[in-house]
């Protein structure tokens, strides 16, 4: 019985030292880098990916630093950094294995925000197909017929195409009904497309591209395209308002005299041309000094140049003094009455700026309120009233000098400062109810 325990115990021992004999260590490959990582600093990363993986290296990542925009001189794809196991100081006789954790850095092109409005008016009988929409072959949305909607992604600076295909599954690739359209991503923007289902294609027209870009002093950009302007049937009076808002300084009025009869109103807006361009698209930008014309209808009989009534020279003489002679509230009532007029909106001012729009008005004034225009350092808004100053009191509306420099006010002051009693002659342009401020431009402005 002793021996058997022995035996026993014997063989036990053996199977221990022989499966202990039987696991070999595992040896670990030495390889190195293919080079430092200066040498790849400033070239593009897909060289420096190719020579790590030829050199043996298997944990390979990269990382996309997206900085590069309009402005940048770097080119897509240069490597920013490269580390082997977090360390940038190796050599390359530092020795690693192929699971080295091995990261590129490498620059990009930066990505915008890209808001996309669809329009999609649908046919009634013919065609009435949804349409798959996709960018750059990536499909984003099906739009059902007739069903407009917006797209919004982030996508990088450059060309991208935009393609409305036919939703049909049993169509091969090369037969499918498509439109395609190109869009410049330079900047966060917005942009509207129309398409219009069609038998053998689908038509893409380009409503706008808003670019939301910082605009330089002088410039303007429109919030609206002229085709918009055709088809609004409003008054050319609000439209002048619009485009001043916008920022544009030199409109002029074009009247067509050819209203007989019909649904025509007076004053209805025929069209908006900026710097003789009549197809602009809002976001369009143009300096603000640019030409705009505001073309609009008015009554046939009103038409100056057909009155079959002469005028005496007398009757001519003393119309084109009236014209030229400055207003004062010693020689207009209707002036006199405005600046002693204590309410700050009142008909008789719109009144008096539609009668004397363009006229030269002259009054004892003072200077309420200066502030800079927008972002300007050099241009000012100011705030002028008549009489003299007194911050808790004031009479006649409230007049203001928009986006002038202190040579626009041709003054004999060193400064134009709040609190100052000065003579104003200035040019008539518009009262806006809403602000409940009296536009004038100014002709002079000194000191009393």
């Amino acid at each position: 019985m002793k021996k058997l325990l022995l035996s026993i115990l014997s063989i036990i021992m053996a199977l221990s030292l022989l499966a202990c004999g039987g696991k070999k260590e595992k040896k670990v490959a030495n390889i190195f880098a293919p080079n430092t990582p200066n040498v790849y600093i400033g070239n593009n990363y897909q060289d420096a990916y190719r020579e790590f993986i030829d050199a043996g290296f298997s944990n390979i990542t990269t990382k996309q630093i997206k900085d590069i925009d309009a402005a940048s001189e770097i080119a897509d794809g240069t490597v920013e950094s490269i580390t082997v196991d977090g360390s940038s100081n190796y050599t390359q006789k530092t020795a690693f294995n192929k699971k080295s954790k091995v990261v590129i850095k490498y620059h990009t092109l930066v990505d915008y925000h890209v808001k996309l409005h669809i329009n999609f008016p649908g046919n009634l009988l013919l065609n009435t197909y949804d349409v798959d929409v996709y960018i750059d072959d990536s499909l984003q949305e099906t739009l059902k017929h007739g069903k407009s909607d917006d797209i919004e992604k982030e996508l990088s600076m450059g060309e991208h195409e935009i393609s409305f295909v036919k939703n049909d599954k049993e169509d091969d690739e090369a037969n499918k009904i498509n439109g395609k359209i190109k869009i410049d991503v330079k900047n966060d923007l917005e942009a509207e497309y129309q398409i219009k289902c069609e038998s053998n294609d689908i038509k893409v027209s380009k409503k706008y591209v808003d670019y939301k870009v910082e605009l330089k002093e002088g410039q303007v950009k429109v919030t609206k395209s002229a085709e918009d302007y055709d088809t609004s049937g409003k008054n050319y009076k609000k439209v002048i308002s619009e485009l001043r808002k916008m920022g544009f300084t030199n409109i002029k009025e074009n009247i067509l005299y050819d209203i007989i009869f019909g649904v025509t109103k007076e004053g209805e807006l025929e069209s908006v041309t900026i710097d003789g361009d009549d197809t602009f698209t809002r976001g369009d930008i143009f300096s603000s000094d640019a030409k705009v014309i505001v073309t609009y209808h008015m009554k046939e009989e009103n038409d100056p140049s057909k009155k079959m009534e002469e005028k005496t020279a007398e009757e001519e003489t003393t119309e084109d003094k009236e014209q030229q002679e400055t207003l004062t509230v010693d020689n207009c009532p209707e002036l006199a009455d405005i600046l002693s007029n204590k309410a700050s909106n009142d008909p008789s001012y719109s009144s008096f700026a539609s009668k004397y729009e363009g006229r030269t008005i002259e009054f004892a004034g003072r200077i309420d309120n200066c502030a800079p225009h927008g972002k300007y350092k050099t241009r000012f808004d100011y705030l002028v009233s008549a009489g003299d100053y007194d911050p808790d009191h004031q009479v006649g509306p409230a007049f203001k000098f928009e986006d002038v420099n202190y040579y626009d006010l041709n003054t004999d002051l060193d400064t134009v400062s709040v609190g100052t009693n000065v003579n104003i002659i200035a040019e008539v342009e518009y009262f806006d109810s809403n602000s409940e401020l009296f536009y004038l431009k100014p002709i002079s402005v000194t000191g009393r």
